[in-house]
């Protein structure tokens, strides 16, 4: 609902446009997951009406509801995602191109909300383990931001009992015990590193 567009459509449209800046390429909705989300989003649906009893959310709330699964029908990668994170990091400004994406004074609202609950019920143990701003998609994706620095994406298809991709917390513990965040760290945002590793568990990008 915070979208405000003239059409529904052109809401989504804009959403589209400002995610394919951070990702550095066009992207585009996945129609048949949109169909899904809107014929299966019923406990989304009861969570818009409750927001809108207590005025949180404007009286639009279908409309709301539309934009909000065309976001979640997105088709990306593990290097577009990565690229986001890496925007965020790189404090709005895609690394690549330099182009300005998010407004700098939000980012650390932004990045506060993904470290505190960005993982759902798992985020005090993600917060503990792993110590990044991070946010989990039940489609089996994980990004996380390591601020001025990088941005990470890890992605497997099999979900474990919380809805996360299988094992993606201990992945990422072992790339960062590994080394592989710490020489990262000193880099500064000057170069692409793009390690698309095809492993039995999962794929991860890193934006340096």
């Amino acid at each position: 609902s915070l979208i405000k567009k003239e059409s529904v459509e052109a809401g989504i449209q804009a959403f589209v446009d400002r995610m394919s800046d951070a990702a550095g390429r066009q992207l585009r909705i996945d129609q048949d997951v949109l169909n899904s989300e809107t014929l299966t989003g019923n406990r989304n649906r009861a969570i818009a009406y409750l927001m809108r009893n207590f005025g949180i959310i404007d009286e639009h709330v279908n409309e709301s509801l539309h934009q909000y699964f065309a976001q979640c029908s997105l088709l990306v990668n593990t290097h577009d995602v990565a690229m986001m994170a890496a925007t965020f990091a790189n404090m709005g400004a895609n690394p690549i191109n330099g182009k300005r994406v998010f407004d700098f004074q939000v980012i650390k609202y932004v990045l506060t909300v993904m470290f505190t609950c960005g993982l759902y019920d798992y985020a005090g143990g993600w917060a503990y383990e792993v110590g990044l701003p991070a946010k989990s998609g039940v489609g089996g994706g994980i990004f996380g931001v390591v601020n001025r620095q990088l941005g990470i994406s890890v992605y497997s298809p099999k979900l474990d009992a919380q809805g996360h991709g299988y094992q993606l917390d201990q992945s990422l513990i072992a790339i960062g015990s590994g080394g592989l965040l710490g020489r990262g760290l000193g880099s500064g945002m000057q170069k692409l590193m793009f390690l698309p590793e095809a492993h039995t568990d999962f794929i991860f990008s890193i934006i340096v």
